[in-house]
């Protein structure tokens, strides 16, 4: 019984340092620096166990990080210890804030465990000023929808960020009466990437309003025969209790106003609304003087860059980024 009872102790002794062992965690690396305009980084690898390592780059929109990074440096194996360099492709990074991870990987075949990733905030855009919405409005019964031109959607994700935008509808031409207000996080629209380049925003060819015509697109080689109407979905949606004339504008709220200006706010769009609820028959459509009918490339298609004359553009503004 006593040998039994020791050979048990020694197994679970056994069991345990080997649980241990596995369990083994890697020497973090330290002195990580990230040159946000060149993206060129360094730091100090502090265990030979290690495997390699990676930077990473993560937007974070409203405190929160996304699942995918934006860009990330190639791989940096990790060999001695000491200091280790590298770099990452800072040109497909708009403005707003981001994560940069070193991330720690064990060498295969290994039971090393990672430590946590190092992270650097780094803040692009600095100085500058939200592109001024476009936008498209439509005004039926009692109610106003505004679509927001999906060229200006698509500069924001390319080239600065998916802000909250306020639509404000006023009692008044000098826009101090506010009568209804409505506030949107772009950041939540869903969006996808076309396969000849651009990003569709959400549409529809069986509800709302058809506010927007385009070439029915048949098989490849074959004309185009009719037009297709699409709805381009609307954004905000406003509505009134006593008929009159109205004035729509909508603007693009920065997340951090000492380091991003709020957009100027967009033109003002006069309308007449009536007491009773939308007929989906008789109604208005006004668009603001910048604004562009997205490509059909199948579907209605807006790549950035492509609209011209656009207020705060980002390609004219001179920003600066951070490490915070």
């Amino acid at each position: 019984m006593k040998k039994i009872i020791a050979l048990l102790l020694l197994t679970a002794l056994c069991l345990g340092l080997c649980a241990a062992a596995s369990a083994d965690e890697l020497k973090a690396p330290t002195d990580f620096t990230f040159d946000t305009e060149s993206g060129k980084l360094s730091f100090v690898s502090n265990d030979e166990n290690a495997g390699y390592y990676f930077v990473r780059v993560y937007p974070v929109v409203n405190g929160v990080e996304a699942n995918a990074y934006v860009s990330s440096s190639k791989r940096i194996n990790a060999g001695k210890v000491g200091e280790k360099s590298g770099k990452v492709d800072v040109s497909a990074i708009g403005w707003g804030l981001y994560n940069v991870k070193l991330v720690t990987f064990p060498a295969s075949g290994t039971d090393y465990t990672a430590p946590a990733p190092l992270i650097l905030k780094a803040f692009y855009g600095v100085g500058g000023t939200l592109e001024r919405p476009e936008m498209l409005v439509v005004a039926d019964g009692n109610t106003v929808e505004i679509t927001i031109d999906r060229y200006t959607l698509s500069n924001w994700r390319k080239y600065q960020y998916m802000p909250t935008v306020r639509f404000s509808l006023y009692a008044d031409e000098a826009c101090t009466e506010l009568a209804a207000s409505q506030d949107v996080a772009t950041s939540d629209l869903v969006v996808d990437n076309h396969p000849a380049g651009g990003y569709i925003w959400p549409y529809s060819l069986t509800s709302g309003h058809m506010n927007f015509e385009a070439p029915l697109m048949g098989p490849p080689g074959a004309p185009a025969e009719g037009t297709q109407p699409y709805n381009l979905t609307a954004e905000g949606s406003l509505t009134v209790d006593k008929a009159g004339a109205y004035y729509v504008t909508v603007q693009a709220i920065s997340d951090d106003e000492e380091k991003i200006a709020s957009s100027q706010v967009s033109e003002v769009v006069k309308v007449e609304l009536t007491e009773e609820a939308p007929d989906f028959e008789t109604f208005e459509v006004i668009k603001t003087s910048l604004w562009a009918d997205p490509a059909v490339m199948g579907m209605p298609t807006a790549t950035p860059g492509q609209a011209e004359g656009r207020i705060d553009a980002a390609q004219g503004q001179a920003t600066t980024a951070i490490i915070e």
